[in-house]
């Protein structure tokens, strides 16, 4: 821990702002639904190994499928108001619908008005660590990383 000569704090944890965030969201889209990059989605790609794999991978792979949709499915603390204009929780994978496509890559102006009545006036960065959204792309993450290992392991493409 220490403080460089233009000031700045040096301690364990990086600090990282919402262009380290973005620039991070550019490559992680490719492991998420909806990307229009179907050949990168993780989901998928763990559904080749299902089909086309080793079937002592079965059990594995579909472990890893289950961790990715329940941590999706788990709720932090993310309420909005519904059609009928009752609360309605909204899902780590809603948020990350959110995210990526109205504040990060497509701008949909419906869903960037929906997110900042999400996270209010907090910058992208922190609504996302308050959200605990960070979870759930570190566990896609891990498990991309696990698919990743075991199609090197196999030898899948050599």
């Amino acid at each position: 821990m220490g403080t460089l000569p233009d000031g700045r704090v040096v301690d364990e944890y990086p600090r990282y702002d919402d262009d380290d965030f973005r620039a991070f969201l550019t490559h992680y889209r490719k492991l998420r639904p909806r990307s229009n990059n179907r050949p990168t989605e993780l989901v998928p790609v763990i559904e080749l190994l299902e089909s086309k794999g080793d079937p002592r991978d079965l059990t594995t792979l579909q472990h890893f499928k289950n961790e990715i949709a329940e941590e999706g499915l788990s709720w932090w603390g993310a309420v909005l108001k519904d059609e009928r204009g009752e609360n309605a929780l909204l899902t780590q994978e809603g948020l990350e619908h959110l995210i990526l496509n109205g504040e990060v890559f497509h701008s949909d102006v419906d869903k960037k008005q929906t997110l900042r009545r999400v996270i209010g006036n907090l910058s992208l960065t922190k609504a996302v660590a308050f959200l605990n959204y960070l979870r759930f792309a570190r566990t896609v993450v891990s498990y991309a990383q696990k698919a990743a290992a075991l199609i090197r392991q196999r030898g899948y493409l050599t």
